[in-house]
């Protein structure tokens, strides 16, 4: 059994290889980036060459997923959202806008016009190689044109093993110490940034999970019930990996000011977020989370008012148990 990961005390395990990139959180080109982002964009373009596929009518999906922020997907239980997705056209062709660095080209067979996810049971899905046989990168520069030419894809069991991940296990509970199944963890490496660079499969009906994670790099877990409905609204459960109790749900908070997408139990509270980090093939148990239910702002500044507002003054204005105070003499 793994041990826990509060002792320090690492095991290793074999990690069997496989892929998997999360295209729930595509961004679809680069209309949405703001404008002072999109100044500093080259442009990466070229053809996807399948190995011994043609290139579907309506194309194929194409994930970027920039080097400097770790490794692409080729672990088992790594899931990692894109930095960019686009799609080519019927003779695999892309050009596609991207912010400076060095990217992965990841490329997944799937019908235009399908909802997003990960690659499903029996469908394809490559990454770029190079000569060696190892992953190829691609980098670009800022107003600059990147011309890659032909891109050639194989599938990740065919690619150059790159430097394997660590495993996290835990479980997943609410308030009440019930398994919460379902959530979501999404591993950041900066807590206050909303976007996350992994994200975990959902828990099981135990609220068990399992991911993986790029090795000898800090990480932060948060555990969400959805990714798809944007950032968490009051009344639903959110949780952070050493938060034992959520804040009072101050209006700053609980209204997502700030870059934090974590709202209330990122900030105050007890307990505090904590550093997950592993070398290549060790496994660290126990990374159990609790998740709290977002409390409205509102219902809470509307109590703090009703205990603190002097007794006299409730009753003048009729809020004594929600009776209507009798208008004043001679009206």
């Amino acid at each position: 059994m793994p041990s826990d990961i509060r002792t320090g005390v690492l095991k290793v395990a074999t990690l069997a290889v496989a892929c998997f990139f999360v295209l729930c959180l595509p961004i679809p080109g680069s209309a949405g980036v703001p404008g002072f982002m999109k100044a500093r964009m080259g442009t990466l373009a070229g053809s996807i060459v399948l190995p011994g596929l043609e290139i579907p009518q309506d194309g194929v999906i194409v994930a970027l997923f920039q080097k400097e922020l770790g490794p692409p997907p080729t672990e088992a239980g790594m899931r990692r959202i894109p930095e960019m997705v686009s799609r080519s056209d019927a003779a695999g062709a892309i050009s596609v806008e991207l912010l400076p660095g060095s990217y992965y080209v990841g490329a997944l067979i799937r019908a235009k016009g399908e909802s997003p996810g990960p690659p499903r049971p029996g469908e394809k899905f490559f990454f770029a190689h190079g000569e060696d046989g190892g992953l190829a990168t691609y980098s670009v520069a800022t107003k600059t044109v990147t011309e890659a030419g032909e891109i050639r894809v194989r599938e990740p069991k065919e690619i150059k093993e790159i430097a394997g991940g660590f495993v996290i296990e835990g479980v997943v509970t609410d308030e009440e110490g019930k398994p919460y199944a379902g959530a979501l963890i999404l591993a950041k490496d900066n807590p206050e940034i909303s976007r996350p660079l992994f994200i975990s499969e959902p828990t099981d009906e135990q609220g068990r999970y399992r991911m993986t994670l790029p090795s000898d790099r800090v990480f932060y877990l948060f555990a969400r019930q959805s990714i798809l409905a944007g950032r968490p609204v009051p009344g639903s459960y959110v949780g952070v990996f050493g938060k034992t109790a959520p804040s009072q749900g101050t209006e700053k908070e609980a209204s997502f000011g700030g870059r934090t997408s974590v709202g209330v139990v990122g900030q105050g509270g007890e307990g505090e977020a904590l550093e997950v980090k592993g070398k290549a093939g060790e496994v660290l148990g126990k990374v159990d989370i609790t998740m709290f239910k977002l409390p409205d702002p509102e219902e809470n500044r509307k109590k703090y008012q009703k205990l603190s507002a002097p007794v006299g003054a409730m009753e003048s204005q009729g809020e004594v148990e929600g009776e209507t105070a009798p208008p004043p003499a001679g009206r």
